[in-house]
């Protein structure tokens, strides 16, 4: 009659073997972030048949429990990287579809700027000439000759400045 903890063991090792292919192909099926979360509770999780097997542990003899130990932790370093490794891909992915999405087209012609109207002031002076120039008047802007007074005096610019000269 066989071992009951051999039995235990190269069940263990079973399901191990059935919980990496199965989580290798969750990961590597996972189409989002959030899908790949619940891929990796539902393989590595405290409910999972992964945990069940660690659980299993103290009830295997010690050369059991060695070598089932030391193939729980293999599968369970395997799985974490494949884990990272998709969880990278998958966010790389969705960073370039959020940098696609929000990329501005510099070849698009721009908006044109709405025609706007001149100030209503600026209008009444424009009206204002033309009815003097229609009445005969000349239109002269600024003063012809500044006098000492606006060039120096008012700027308190001394008598003796070289620039009065």
């Amino acid at each position: 009659m066989a071992d009951p903890t051999a039995d235990q063991a190269s069940s263990a090792l079973r399901t191990l073997e059935a919980e990496l292919v199965r989580g290798r192909t969750l990961f590597d099926q996972a189409p989002s972030l959030s899908a790949l979360e619940e891929a990796e509770t539902s393989v590595l999780g405290r409910k999972s048949a992964f945990s069940s097997v660690q659980r299993g542990l103290r009830d295997l003899t010690d050369d059991e429990r060695r070598t089932v130990g030391t193939r729980t932790h293999e599968v369970r370093q395997v799985l974490q990287a494949l884990y990272e490794e998709r969880r990278r891909s998958l966010a790389a992915d969705h960073e370039a579809a959020l940098l696609e999405a929000d990329r501005l087209d510099v070849t698009l012609p721009g908006r044109r700027p709405r025609p706007g109207s001149l100030h209503p002031l600026t209008l009444t002076e424009y009206q204002l000439v033309d009815t003097f120039v229609g009445m005969g008047y000349r239109v002269v802007e600024g003063p012809e000759i500044e006098n000492d007074w606006y060039n120096f005096q008012a700027l308190n610019i001394p008598p003796d400045h070289p620039a009065r000269t």
